[in-house]
């Protein structure tokens, strides 16, 4: 499995591209649409949290959150699913709800260090969701 920061950056260098292309737009006095509207308004948020990712991404896999790539492969596809289903619509007690059936229907519970990976990992699907729809744009 890819490291998660090389995933992280490939899908902020694909939203930053898409950015880039959009601003071009608007210079030119061309409508973008309100999808569009959306990544020029909060690409901000995005580029704001690559310091932080990267620092948390590289926890989750080296640093002290040290989770295998098989258990981070398996959290990464249980947030996938968790977000699929809503429609990728963050609910912090929808999320540890759907975890927690999860969790005892396999008798495999997450330890502390892959519940603190929670947040960042699905930042990191949600930005690589964004990036998919700005490569398919």
């Amino acid at each position: 499995m890819k490291h998660p920061y090389h995933t992280f950056k490939e899908s902020v260098k694909a939203i930053t591209h898409y950015y880039m292309l959009l601003v071009d737009e608007t210079k030119s006095q061309r409508l973008v649409g309100s999808t569009n509207e959306w990544v020029l308004d909060n690409y901000y948020l995005i580029s704001e949290q690559e310091k932080v990712m990267r620092e948390e991404l590289r926890a989750i896999s080296r640093g002290s959150w040290r989770i295998g790539s098989d258990r981070l492969l398996l959290i990464t596809r249980l947030i996938e699913g968790y977000l699929e289903r809503c429609h990728h619509q963050v609910d912090k007690g929808l999320l540890f709800r759907y975890l927690s059936q999860i969790q005892q229907q396999q008798k495999d519970y997450l330890s502390y260090p892959e519940v603190t990976a929670l947040l960042p990992l699905i930042k990191l699907v949600l930005i690589r969701q964004l990036a998919n729809l700005c490569r398919q744009l």
